[in-house]
């Protein structure tokens, strides 16, 4: 399944600031590492994101919860997230 800009991450966080980071949810039944791979969010840039903001995606499929963060902007507008998910320790 692919990311459709149908069905958006949501924001739950807005920055405060502009060093603030945002956090975002985001729920689909596409496996974590589909939603990992390079340019998934294809509207990042028109969704608001930045890079360092907080993703959690909530994997339908599994289900599970992962912890990740906007790694880097695309200059085509898509955002990537980190390959690792974020650690809570």
């Amino acid at each position: 399944m692919a990311y459709s800009t149908a069905t958006p991450p949501r924001l739950l966080t807005p920055a405060i600031g502009t060093a603030g980071k945002q956090i975002w949810e985001y729920s689909t039944a596409d496996s974590d590492a589909t939603v990992k791979a390079a340019g998934y969010f294809s509207n990042g840039d028109k969704l608001g994101m930045k890079a360092g903001d907080i993703v959690y995606v909530y994997s339908t499929g599994v289900p599970a919860v992962y912890i990740h963060f906007v790694q880097t902007l695309n200059a085509g507008g898509s955002a990537d997230l980190n390959q690792t998910p974020a650690s809570l320790t």
